[in-house]
């Protein structure tokens, strides 16, 4: 019985199984399974016959092609009722359809995309694959098409394109510049911003010139190659672009690499960088002011050891007070020339410039200018690290840095105490748990300690807003450390402040270390000083009588022959009448009626290979560059020893640099 109830289910399977060829075949469904399955689908299926009338459709076709069950069956797809449109919305001919199309080649043809306008208006996009039908003679009998309905994504990529182009215009009118460039520098995109930032044109125009031709340092784009390589993009870089029109910018610059194509954000920071100049001036003039007391009265020190020392030079002949009297006078001399050279590093108006600096040799100069001008109640202590290496910086902010937190460490401590300073190298595994983005291998660590008044936590979190202040009235307009913090921002450096009432305040800065040290290197002036008597004409162009009087006084007996002038005009038909035989010139730049450039340029325009010596109190950076650019050589600062002025005399005729 079980053997006949086995046999009999597997006749009963087998009769269900069409065409299965062998006995491992899987069985095909049944019409009705088919049907359920055509009738389920998403995609909607449609037959034509060899007239193209309506013979199929499921329901997915039905509703996508709106058409209505009770007349679907032999109903034209080209009837007048409906329409067939192009993807761009143009009504087809008939034998453009697919239908036709199908038919007049016998071949399929697939993801046709069509637009159906359905008897009620509305419109649907659809894909098609269509394929022919034959009948047992081989003749064409009809088409079957799936479709797919593709509104939905048609809606996604129509959203798609409007965000592209309200990016697109976004970025077209956006402030800043936006660009794409590949490795070798080649513009591949440049929006209006960026073209307008750099003065030319048109986008097309600056993509024309190409990245590489923009760094005023071309090293600058071998330093954020690097950069972008190792990490993949740079943050908020600062660069110097050269314009069209050959003007310097500055600029803030944010990339980042996919593969080999850089993308870039620009913004101009010109603007933004005269105002922190501006800022950073105004607070070198409030700095003067808090030391202007102690260099007043250091100076009247001063004044009053030479001008008593030199009475007392006129009342007596004893050489021991003699000698003392002249060691006086020569040391007041050189602590207020030290003095003065101090200031005006701190005060002068010029451009950023990063060189290298060592450390060693600034706080040298603030512990200096500490001890002239500072209470005498403040013991100053100071304790540097040996063979630091140098920083990259600009040495005349890192003196304001320094000497601004040492005024407030001076203020903090009205009644005296004691300020200690230390340098040293650290690693930046000492500082990247307080500040993450330290990525130098080392740093120059200098701390500054007082033992004054302290702060509380509030007062703190606050020292470093613009405008800020704990002083009165008068004494303080809040910018000191507000300018500090943008210089080590601007420096790539940290800094960190710890304080307690009544306990005192210490400040921390580090400054990452140069990758390259470049090694302090000192002339030997000894070496320089070529002392041996020579024969020539100087010409001495001064308008203050008495330092011309020293000046023939001291080279006088050295061999050479001397010519003086008081005004400019005066030097100049001086030089006139002597040119053939003045060997060297020593020239002020503050003259009567012609100014010293004047005069240092008729001279040149009279003997282009004029020895000169420009002799001054005070030489602005961009004279000192003009000067420089035309061939002058040699500065000497007042005040001078009048041997530093023979030695100028010398090496120049002997053309010792």
């Amino acid at each position: 019985m079980q053997r006949e109830k086995y046999v009999g289910d597997i006749r009963k399977n087998s009769s269900e199984l069409e065409n299965t060829g062998n006995a491992h075949d899987l069985p095909r469904p049944r019409r009705g399974h088919l049907n359920r399955i055509i009738e389920t689908i998403p995609d909607g299926i449609m037959i034509r016959d060899r007239q193209g009338k309506i013979t199929f459709a499921n329901t997915a076709a039905e509703q996508i092609l709106g058409l209505n069950r009770s007349t679907g069956p032999g109903k034209v797809y080209d009837d007048p009722t409906w329409q067939v449109l192009s993807v761009d919305g143009k009504p087809l001919a008939p034998e453009e359809s697919t239908f036709a199309r199908v038919k007049a080649n016998n071949e399929p043809l697939c993801g046709e995309e069509h637009i159906i306008r359905q008897p009620d208006g509305r419109c649907v996009s659809i894909s098609t694959n269509a394929s022919p039908l034959h009948d047992e003679n081989g003749e064409f009998a009809g088409v079957v098409s799936i479709i797919s309905n593709i509104m939905p994504r048609k809606r996604m990529e129509e959203k798609i394109a409007q965000s592209e182009r309200k990016y697109r215009e976004l970025v077209e009118n956006a402030p800043l510049g936006v660009y794409k460039d590949n490795i070798a520098g080649d513009y591949i995109y440049v929006n209006k911003a960026m073209a307008d930032l750099l003065e030319y044109a048109s986008p097309e125009e600056l993509m024309s010139v190409g990245a590489l031709s923009l760094y005023k340092n071309p090293k600058d784009r071998e330093r954020f190659l690097k950069e972008l390589r190792q990490s993949g993009k740079v943050d908020s870089a600062e660069y110097e672009f050269v314009t069209k029109g050959g003007t310097v910018k500055t600029v803030l610059v944010s990339k980042w690499l996919d593969g080999d194509i850089v993308s870039g954000v620009v913004k101009d920071m010109s603007e933004l960088k005269q105002l922190q100049e501006q800022l950073i001036q105004t607070q070198k003039l409030e700095g003067l002011g808090n030391i202007a007391a102690g260099v007043a009265h250091d100076f009247n020190n001063i004044l009053g050891v030479i001008l008593g020392y030199s009475e007392l030079l006129n009342r007596t002949c004893d050489a021991e007070k003699f000698k003392r009297a002249k060691l006086a006078i020569t040391t007041s001399v050189d602590r207020g020339k030290s003095l003065v050279k101090q200031l005006l590093t701190f005060a002068r108006k010029t451009e950023t410039k990063f060189e290298s600096v060592h450390v060693k040799s600034v706080l040298a100069e603030i512990e200096s200018l500490m001890r002239e001008t500072f209470p005498k109640t403040i013991e100053v202590s100071i304790k540097v690290e040996d063979d630091l290496p140098t920083i990259l910086a600009d040495i005349t902010q890192i003196h304001q840095v320094l000497l601004n937190i040492c005024v407030n460490a001076r203020d903090a401590m009205p009644r005296g105490g004691r300020l200690f300073i230390r340098a040293r190298r650290v690693s930046n595994q000492n500082i990247l748990a307080r500040h993450p983005e330290a990525h130098a291998r080392d740093y120059i660590e200098i701390q500054i300690k007082d033992e004054g008044i302290g702060m509380d936590e509030e007062i703190r979190r606050r020292i470093f807003e613009p405008f800020f202040t704990t002083k009165g009235i008068g004494k303080g307009t809040g910018l000191g450390l507000s300018v500090v913090y943008g210089i080590i921002e601007s420096h790539k450096a940290f800094i960190d402040v710890a304080s307690q009432i009544g306990k005192g305040t210490t400040f921390t800065t580090y400054f990452p270390v140069e990758e390259r040290h470049v090694e302090s290197i000192e002339l030997d002036k000894a070496s320089l000083d070529n002392s041996s008597n020579r024969t020539g004409t100087v010409l001495i162009i001064e308008d203050e009588e008495w330092l011309r009087e020293l000046a023939v006084d001291s080279l006088g007996s050295s061999g050479y022959e001397i010519l003086t002038a008081q005004d400019g005009e005066e030097a100049i038909r001086i030089f006139k009448e002597n040119r053939n035989r003045i060997s060297a010139v020593i020239s002020d730049l503050g003259l009567p009626k012609l100014s010293g450039e004047e005069v240092i340029n008729s001279i040149r325009v009279l003997n282009p290979d004029a020895k000169i010596i420009v002799a001054s109190g005070y030489i602005d950076l961009d004279v000192k560059t003009s000067l420089g650019n035309q061939g002058i050589k040699y500065f000497i600062r007042k005040p001078y020893m009048p041997n530093e002025m023979l030695r100028a005399i010398n090496n120049s005729i002997s053309g010792i640099e």
